[in-house]
């Protein structure tokens, strides 16, 4: 749960069609072959421009999926504003972050089915955190 809003974030003109709620997305496509769909935020870090690293966490090892590791992402909800929204809640959820920027999507859509048989469609984002100019991007786990 988020425990305070998602602040206003800039978006790069090649994710718009993202710019819109999961209901409307899904019933722009009616003959999608997925009925759910997840953002996930990619970002790097480029502090040390020599060693540029990606931000991954690793799932819980009671979680579904044990250990693994992945970028902060998750369901969009229904009371999300829109897809990026979500990307961007579920950065904040996950890791403490707050996004200022959302540039373009990364590579296609990732295609998944859950335990549950449920499909679902992953849109992977570059994503720029809001940061003090004075700190380092500093990431604080989501429990």
């Amino acid at each position: 749960m988020v425990d305070r809003p998602v602040r206003s974030f800039s978006y790069d003109p090649s994710v718009a069609e993202f710019s819109v709620s999961k209901g409307s997305y899904l019933t722009a496509r009616p003959g999608a072959s997925f009925g759910y769909i997840a953002a996930s935020s990619l970002v790097l870090d480029t502090t040390d421009p020599s060693n540029p690293g990606v931000l991954l966490l690793q799932r819980a090892s009671s979680d579904e999926d044990p250990d693994k590791w992945e970028p902060p992402g998750g369901a969009c909800d229904d009371d999300d504003e829109t897809i990026l929204h979500a990307a961007a809640r579920e950065l904040w959820e996950e890791a403490g972050l707050e996004t200022a920027h959302i540039g373009g999507p990364v590579d296609n859509p990732y295609f998944f089915t859950l335990s549950d048989e449920k499909n679902v469609c992953q849109f992977n984002f570059a994503v720029h955190p809001r940061t003090d100019s004075a700190s380092p991007l500093a990431v604080r786990l989501g429990r």
